[in-house]
């Protein structure tokens, strides 16, 4: 199942049981709405039946118009009050059906006692006959009265103890709901760490890992989602750049067997070259005019150019396989070694050389000793012209990490050639007038990107140059 179609089924099974509990919430409250209702009209029916009573007694004192009107609209008030009050239970009915029954009696029984009533003022000793059946009438409607409120306050407490049932019920259910909630949210948020997290972290593991090398590493996703499938993407990425490096490593292999033997091949009859000629210079000097000798110095000086350029050449192709070993490396200690291992350049010349602060680095040692030699020993070449050189060695703080540079105040070149400089075989002045092979610069770039860093340059012509570069875990001194 896809993620799209569980989040879509999490989210209904959540949408409803909250509506149910929802729908229940709701019902409760009616239910108690419906409870207090019931016990306002249990309440209202013990008012009318005192009303009532109240009534029954003045009767007895002094009869007025007002008592039958006043009893009339008590009767029509309780039969209102009783028709409207639900029967919830079996108990309830049997309560109600002996109400209604007592109420008809108690209405007989006024009648015959408005009959048969004498008021106090007109009683005499010739009406005791009278007076003894007007209060034998009295006396059972106040009774009936009186267990008519006694079956209203039965009534009113079973509506009292609905109402708090109802409650308690409207409490459990909000109770229950928050449950439902937190149990949602918690749900949830294993699910979505099972289902989402966990998988995410598993491909961010196994991306560092395939970045790291580890080439031979699976993620072997079986879920049935998009994350699964993204995994099993991922293996077969990772099975297809396993069998490109394989045949890559094969290649290399080949291209090294080839390179050196290129290179021997090339290096013999280049020795030989230089050897012979310098054989007839010492020995058939004298036999040889200008033009004769001068050929055969350039003859020597191409042979050992190209040696130089075969060596840069096999130097260059190596950088790929060889591989990193970072240590934490002092770099004011690695520039100043290199200064000491370049004083064969700086002989018989007027040379200013500042070193800044450098921090640490973590770096590969040999290789990073590299770098600074061909930039150094570039910065001294370009500089020849000058009476004095200025060459200065530093470091600054960009975004928290430092970069360093070698700046001196050479020839320069034209910045609209810039993009030449790191290519191999690219050179931006005669031969003639600096010697190199075009190969230095695009090693040094080959080791900067190596290290995870960048280079760049700054330069203008006849004002010098500045080259930049960074080195991944690079940090400031303490």
């Amino acid at each position: 199942m896809t993620l799209a179609r569980q989040q879509w089924l999490f989210l209904a099974v959540a949408f409803a049981l909250l509506v149910a509990v929802a729908a229940t919430l709701v019902g409760n409250q009616l239910r108690v709405g419906q409870a207090l209702d019931d016990l306002s009209r249990s309440q209202s029916i013990m008012r009318t039946i005192l009303m009532m009573r109240i009534v029954a007694g003045e009767v007895t004192i002094d009869r007025t118009d007002r008592h039958p009107i006043q009893w009339q609209a008590g009767m029509r008030d309780l039969t209102r009050a009783l028709e409207s009050v639900r029967k919830e239970s079996p108990v309830e009915a049997i309560l109600l059906q002996t109400m209604r029954q007592n109420v008809r009696d108690a209405d007989e029984l006024f009648h015959r006692f408005e009959v048969a009533a004498t008021p106090h003022q007109a009683r005499s000793a010739g009406n005791r006959q009278s007076e003894s059946a007007s209060d034998r009438i009295n006396d059972a409607l106040q009774l009936t009265l009186g267990n008519v409120n006694l079956t209203a306050l039965r009534l009113s407490e079973l509506e009292a103890a609905e109402v708090r049932a109802a409650r308690r019920q409207v409490l459990w259910t909000s109770f229950f709901l928050v449950v439902a909630m937190l149990a949602i949210l918690v749900a949830y948020h294993v699910v979505f760490r099972r289902l989402v997290l966990a998988p995410i972290k598993q491909l961010q593991s196994a991306t560092d890992r395939l970045a790291a090398g580890e080439l031979e590493h699976r993620v072997g996703q079986g879920s049935a989602n998009e994350l699964g499938e993204l995994g099993r993407r991922f293996d077969h990425m990772a099975g297809q750049l396993q069998a490109s490096q394989a045949r890559q490593d094969a290649a290399i292999k080949e291209l090294e067997a080839f390179s050196y033997s290129v290179s021997h091949d090339l290096r013999a009859p280049l020795r030989g070259m230089d050897a012979f000629s310098q054989i007839l210079q010492k020995s058939h000097k004298s036999n040889m005019d200008e033009d004769a000798l001068h050929c055969l110095q350039m003859i020597r000086d191409n042979a050992q150019q190209m040696g130089h350029l075969i060596d840069d050449l096999l130097a260059f192709s190596r950088l790929s396989q060889q591989p990193l070993s970072k240590e934490r490396v002092d770099l004011d200690a690695l520039v100043r070694a290199v200064l000491q291992s370049l004083l064969v350049e700086q002989k018989d010349r007027q040379i200013n050389i500042a070193i800044g602060e450098l921090p640490a680095a973590e770096a590969d040692p040999r290789l990073l000793k590299q770098v600074w030699v061909n930039l150094i020993a570039n910065a001294l070449k370009f500089s020849k012209g000058r009476d004095t050189a200025v060459i200065r060695v530093g470091s600054e703080n960009k975004n928290g990490a430092p970069v360093y540079y070698v700046q001196d105040n050479g020839v320069g070149f034209d910045m609209r050639y810039a993009h030449k400089l790191f290519g191999v075989f690219q050179r931006l002045h005669r031969a003639e007038d600096y010697e190199g092979t075009g190969v230095g610069l695009a090693i040094v770039q080959r080791i900067i990107a190596r290290h995870g860093g960048r280079i760049w340059t700054q330069a203008a012509k006849n004002q010098g140059a500045t080259f930049y570069f960074t080195l991944e875990g690079a940090q400031d001194n303490e």
